[in-house]
């Protein structure tokens, strides 16, 4: 079993379930839908292959820096700094 599986066993009870469907859905009401790098990435087709490639390395660095840590929400921290890049992209 990896860390994050760990980690998503020890959340409490009250961040899964409804509570986290509503706060999930409140982010995504809020425009907030870029949580992953693959989504991250089709935004940004207007990069040069370096500047990409150093987008890529920023996200490695900030994943493995946040490895373990969560939301509120109970979704891995790192959807938040993805969810601005996506933000700042757009």
């Amino acid at each position: 079993m990896g860390f994050r599986s760990l980690a998503v066993e020890l959340l409490p009870a009250a961040l899964q379930g409804s509570l986290r469907s509503s706060l999930l859905a409140a982010e995504a009401a809020a425009g907030v839908v870029v949580t992953t790098f693959a989504a991250l990435s089709e935004k940004l087709g207007y990069l040069s292959k370096a500047d990409f490639k150093g987008v890529r390395e920023a996200y490695k660095f900030a994943d493995a820096a946040h490895l373990g840590q969560f939301r509120a929400s109970g979704q891995p921290y790192i959807t938040h700094p993805i969810a601005v890049a996506g933000l700042c992209a757009d």
